[in-house]
């Protein structure tokens, strides 16, 4: 698992009193992602999707917001509007849910809070 890593740091980017810290996270994808990442049929909307996780895996979470119940969704503003669902647990792990776009986002949203109740033993 991935903390706090000393990155000689040229942006100034702090975390606590130290200047040369940078914070990074563990990404966990689910198999629900999974299975979700996997059936988008354009390889270059999957790819620019995957590079994102990559950048929050480098602790750039880029733009994001709360949809309830502890979920949060990485907002993609390109395409359909592409919507990645997660949870954090702790200060650095991201737990990837699912996703879906613009279209699909009331169903998506729902079936993310149903997962993240399930993870955390509020429903079977």
């Amino acid at each position: 698992m991935h903390s706090i890593m000393a990155a000689g740091n040229p942006f100034g980017l702090t975390s606590g009193n130290r200047s040369d810290t940078v914070m990074t996270y563990t990404v966990k994808r689910l198999p629900e992602f999974d299975n979700w990442i996997l059936g988008i049929k354009d390889n270059a909307t999957k790819v620019r999707l995957l590079r994102r996780l990559k950048k929050v895996h480098q602790g750039l979470l880029g733009d994001y917001g709360g949809v309830g119940e502890g979920v949060l969704e990485f907002r993609e503003f390109f395409g359909p509007g592409w919507r990645m669902y997660f949870i954090k647990q702790d200060e650095v792990i991201v737990v990837m849910l699912g996703g879906g776009n613009k279209s699909s986002q009331v169903a998506d949203i729902e079936a993310a809070k149903r997962l993240a109740r399930k993870l955390k033993g509020i429903e079977s």
